[in-house]
């Protein structure tokens, strides 16, 4: 039997709607997958982006022991291009108070293109192995003190985001990090 699209929203209201969420996610599991693939690609260059505050919905549907979907998020992650991304964060402080994060500011660039370990087998090859995550932090953000602060990681994610980089980002990442060259293998 075909299954019948229907769209839904991964994000669950409350708490009360969560049982709800859970079966949809059951009876639609490739829409569970689209579902995990985006929060995987959020996840990635925001480990705070989880969709339910301190939970992902990867983890939900462990709790929820959905193997049909997990199973089909695993096989998509093979089969999907991967890229190395290396990514810059500054985090400037607020005006008032330099003790609190103000804008922030990311710079991506692709690195490598290819399957999934081969882009892990790249960062091994030329940055060093990295962890759980697949990412090697090069400058990973202070958790006290003032602002300005940086974190720097070069990690393997699905492929497809474009680089981005603000006009000033060399300059502040400069004057921040004493830092000037952003060559990599």
């Amino acid at each position: 039997m075909e299954e019948v699209r229907v769209p839904f929203c991964p994000f669950a209201g409350s708490q009360a709607s969560l049982p709800d969420l859970k079966e949809r996610m059951r009876l639609f599991p490739d829409r569970a997958v689209e579902a995990l693939l985006t929060e995987f690609r959020a996840l990635f260059f925001n480990p705070r982006s989880r969709m339910f505050g301190r939970h992902s919905l990867y983890d939900r549907l462990v709790e929820d022991d959905n193997l049909t979907a997990l199973t089909r998020f695993e096989q998509q992650l093979d089969r999907s291009h991967w890229s190395v991304y290396e990514v810059r964060r500054l985090f400037f402080p607020r005006a008032a108070d330099t003790n609190k994060k103000g804008p922030g500011w990311r710079s991506t660039r692709a690195r490598f293109t290819g399957t999934r370990y081969e882009a892990l087998a790249w960062i091994r090859d030329n940055i060093g192995a990295p962890d759980e995550t697949g990412r090697v932090w090069i400058r990973r953000q202070a958790t006290d003190g003032p602002y300005p602060r940086t974190e720097h990681f070069i990690g393997a994610n699905l492929a497809g985001t474009a680089d981005k980089e603000r006009r000033n980002f060399a300059k502040h990442w400069a004057a921040f990090t004493g830092e000037t060259l952003f060559d990599l293998p």
